[in-house]
């Protein structure tokens, strides 16, 4: 028998299992309560989504925000079932069971059909009556994040959203708040407040090696390199740490330095390169781990324009494979021909955000940072 028979045959043997389970679930409501309601699920699923939206859009702790959600769907259905079902017991008819649980299934497609139009069909799509600033995506979600040191607000209030495939540039004056922001989304430290999701999971207070093995992956802006080892060594060192195995780790070393050019010098010690290709080796580690986010900070400081080019050529290509990115720069012309989105921090705060064109021609913009 060939694998794809065997396959499609245990397919086959769950969803028959699942349907008859189905079956016998339905028949035994209906000869209990002579109806089954069809919409139950649906205004369950209607209360998870009121709960999470509340705790994002209200600000409101979980357990109050579940339990106003159970109240608003409790009243929902309450008026339901006194508005459309009680319509029908009431009325005097043959096969009322049946129209019942026609009015109860129409009803279950219609809340699907409202959920899909309200909320969307992903997070991509959530309508801006919940919340201006309530965005989600699939790979990574900042919500009024602040962090307080000394009492100073390094970060406050950020929001930032970032799609699987995006490049974003987070530019913005010195002091600006832009480094702990990478350092948040590293889990080098958790926020005062806010929340982090990945993927649409919590992070917030996820360590550093957590994060690094759930694949965000940082690097810094004066990251050394280790002097004794060869290239590819240095490479294969952060595979490693990321968990991979070895044989595996030296594979994907030698696809990263082949990306950033370096393979012809892969065996020389590190030290013996010039400062633009150990620059390049650091970010040749950073591709080695395979990233889903990559927190990049001055990714180019420091290197010649041959070296840049590089570096967007293959932050493009990793791009297009799903690649999702953060690049803080100062050198705007490289990070704007870079990223089609651009986020303008000063004083901690979102300052701006939009195209590159069009964050350049803003007057805030041109004040606190170009000018």
């Amino acid at each position: 028998m060939s694998p794809l028979f065997l396959q499609a045959l245990a397919l086959g043997i769950l969803q028959g299992g699942l349907y008859a389970l189905m079956a016998a679930g339905l028949t035994l409501v209906f000869g209990v309560l002579r109806a089954v309601n069809f919409a139950h699920g649906e205004f369950a699923m209607l209360g998870a989504y009121g709960a999470f939206f509340t705790i994002h859009a209200l600000g409101l702790p979980l357990p109050a925000a579940i339990v106003a959600a159970g109240i608003a769907g409790g009243a929902a259905g309450y008026l339901t079932n006194r508005l459309v079902l009680g319509a029908i017991y009431r009325r005097r008819m043959d096969n009322r069971d049946e129209y019942v649980v026609i009015a109860t299934f129409m009803l279950s497609q219609f809340l699907v059909a409202a959920a899909t139009i309200g909320f969307g069909t992903s997070y991509r799509h959530i309508p801006g009556f919940w919340n201006q600033n309530l965005r989600l995506f699939n790979t990574i979600f900042l919500s009024g994040n602040r962090v307080t040191a000394f009492g100073h607000r390094a970060v406050d209030g950020m929001d930032v959203v970032l799609a699987p495939g995006e490049l974003l540039a987070l530019v913005g004056p010195n002091g600006a708040g832009k480094t702990t922001l990478l350092n948040l989304l590293a889990g080098q430290f958790p926020p005062t407040a806010g929340t982090i999701l990945l993927d649409g999971r919590v992070i917030t207070h996820l360590g550093p090696s957590h994060l690094h093995r759930s694949a965000i992956v940082r690097s810094f802006q004066n990251g050394g390199v280790f002097g004794r080892l060869s290239a590819l060594e240095n490479v294969t060192l952060a595979a490693v740490a990321r968990g991979t195995p070895l044989r595996e780790a030296r594979g994907l070393a030698r696809t990263a330095l082949v990306e950033v050019g370096l393979e012809p010098v892969r065996d020389w010690r590190a030290d013996a390169l010039s400062g633009g290709q150990r620059k390049l080796i650091d970010f040749a580690r950073l591709l080695a781990t395979n990233p889903k986010v990559a927190l990049l900070d001055e990714p180019t400081a420091g290197v010649s324009p041959a070296i840049m080019e590089v570096m967007q050529r293959v932050l493009h290509e990793r791009r297009r494979n799903g690649l999702a990115a953060i690049v803080v720069s100062h050198d705007l012309p490289w990070v704007f021909g870079l990223c089609a989105r651009v986020v303008v921090m000063a004083g901690g705060r979102h300052l701006a955000e939009g195209p590159p064109d069009v964050v350049a021609a803003d007057p805030a913009v041109q004040e606190a940072y170009i000018g």
